[in-house]
């Protein structure tokens, strides 16, 4: 188990160098809560009112928490989040954000309120407790972990949950204190040992797993007739190894396109010239029929 290798890439940017602010917060006050927002999804469609009404009322808690929600140009995101939340104190609608300004938003956030999918994975590794208003998530791992709390689209559970989260220290402790399942920001150090070690094994032609072929008698003698599953196996050998040597070659030599093409018809110029040849002037030739020649 590795972790996903999107972590490595939300947390670098995270830590990485940025200027102290972004056009996206200007008139955000650093000394109120932040509340980041997602949400676009097509089946919260019908929905997006009764998330619009929710973060208004979010919006005049006594804390006075500020929501940055990048809004979605969608024709059933954009004029419902406007008409509803336009004039509204404390929320600011934005443009879609670029990557690295979601990060930063997201790190500089207090919790995430969102139906997208990637963020449920992202913000929790940033220590950010998630509130997904979605009926269901393809996600149950997070739920299991303490990371994120399925509130659904309903505007009564929507805002109480975030109530919880900025009145109550213990439930918003034991949310950002969750160790997140699904990375820690090391899976692309983790995959590349592993890669390394599985092309030093691979290297000795007598280790790469593929042995010939038993005779097919000796095979239904031994597998009870079942081909199939022999030959799956085999075949899942053979593309793991084609997978650790394709590895090896771009860890060991690398080479940009340019390079490969040239370095494949020098091959075929050297080795396979004369052969190559006559393929291509016989593919050059035009079928004809009762003597006319078709184009």
């Amino acid at each position: 188990m590795s972790g996903n290798t999107v972590i490595d890439a939300f947390k670098a940017t995270a830590q990485g160098p940025g200027g102290s602010t972004l056009p996206e917060w200007e008139g955000l006050d650093p000394g109120r809560p932040w509340i980041f927002v997602t949400a676009h999804r097509r089946e919260n469609h019908d929905a997006m009112p009764e998330i619009a009404r929710a973060l208004a009322e979010i919006a005049a808690f006594s804390q006075r928490p500020q929501i940055l929600w990048p809004v979605h140009p969608s024709p059933r995101v954009a004029p419902i989040a406007q008409r509803i939340l336009g004039s509204t104190p404390g929320v600011k609608l934005v443009a879609p954000m670029t990557y690295e300004a979601t990060v930063r938003s997201v790190a500089r956030s207090t919790l995430v309120l969102t139906d997208s999918g990637g963020l449920q994975e992202e913000a929790p590794c940033l220590g950010k407790p998630v509130l997904v208003m979605r009926r269901e998530t393809e996600r149950p791992e997070g739920i299991a972990a303490g990371t994120l709390e399925l509130v659904g689209t309903d505007r009564a559970a929507i805002v109480e949950g975030t109530r919880r989260l900025l009145e109550e220290e213990v439930a918003y402790a034991r949310m950002a204190r969750a160790v997140n399942p699904y990375g820690d920001g090391h899976a692309a150090p983790r995959i590349v040992a592993w890669l390394l070690a599985a092309c030093a094994a691979a290297r000795s032609p007598t280790n790469t797993g593929l042995q010939p072929a038993p005779h097919r008698h000796a095979v239904e003698r031994e597998e009870g007739s079942d081909l199939r599953a022999y030959y799956a196996r085999k075949r899942t050998t053979a593309v793991w190894s084609l997978a650790i040597a394709l590895a090896a070659g771009a860890a060991l030599v690398p080479v940009s396109p340019s390079q490969l093409s040239r370095r494949s018809s020098a091959h075929v110029a050297d080795t396979e010239r004369p052969a190559f040849d006559a393929r291509k002037r016989a593919s050059r030739r035009t079928p004809t029929r009762r003597g006319l020649r078709l184009k």
